[in-house]
């Protein structure tokens, strides 16, 4: 399957417009009752429309991630045709990055993302 940058937006768009707050449990949900904070919800949503993987690592095996480490024991996201990286989490949530997909065939985000993501010999393929 052929994926595009505009494709991968709309339907990050499209995440974003399912975003509710649940005031019982205190917590912004996806309409599939899933945490919006909680990076792989999120990966995983994003893994499956795009026929990619959800990737993830943990902190302590890939210190070179800066994120990670303070924030949490380790991070997910989406990888789609080994090329997009889409990471909802750090874009939506801990607003860290500035957009949410990652072009590795783009210099610019393939430093970018060596420098959130570390070594990608330490990302393991999670199952969905």
């Amino acid at each position: 399957m052929s994926v595009s940058r505009q494709c991968i937006d709309l339907f990050v768009e499209s995440l974003i417009g399912e975003e509710s707050y649940d005031e019982e449990e205190g917590v912004w949900k996806f309409t599939d009752d899933s945490h919006c904070s909680v990076c792989v919800s999120s990966a995983a949503r994003i893994a499956r429309e795009f026929d990619g993987a959800v990737m993830g690592y943990w902190s302590k095996a890939n210190p070179a991630a800066t994120v990670g480490g303070r924030l949490c024991e380790g991070h997910d996201f989406a990888f789609i045709a080994d090329r997009w990286i889409v990471y909802y989490w750090a874009f939506r949530i801990a607003m860290v990055i500035q957009k949410p997909v990652l072009d590795l065939d783009s210099e610019q985000d393939r430093k970018l993302a060596q420098r959130l993501f570390g070594d990608r010999n330490a990302w393991e393929a999670l199952t969905i």
